[in-house]
């Protein structure tokens, strides 16, 4: 269970780190970071990292298409969870 969690704190980190590389490409006009390696990042469980950082500095969040493939994703993410805590709890 301790190495799990270790895996979701790791990845929520990497991809704030991540997501604040994309936002400063995008100020300096560099190369950016796709939106399919963002939504990958997501789908590997830096859901809560890359919705902090949407919310805090405000990157991203109105682009419907990418907001939508997000809210989709953390979604199936949520169904997940509620799944695996009824499975452990719920009997």
């Amino acid at each position: 269970m301790e190495v799990i969690l270790w895996y979701f704190l790791g990845i929520n980190v990497v991809t704030f780190v991540i997501r604040w590389w994309d936002k400063y490409q995008a100020i300096k006009g560099g190369r950016r970071i796709s939106e399919k390696q963002l939504l990958q990042l997501c789908r590997a469980g830096g859901r809560i990292g890359g919705l902090v950082w949407m919310e805090i500095w405000r990157h991203k969040r109105m682009k419907g298409s990418f907001l939508q493939q997000y809210l989709v994703v953390v979604g199936v993410w949520i169904v997940v969870l509620w799944i695996m805590i009824y499975q452990v709890f719920g009997r």
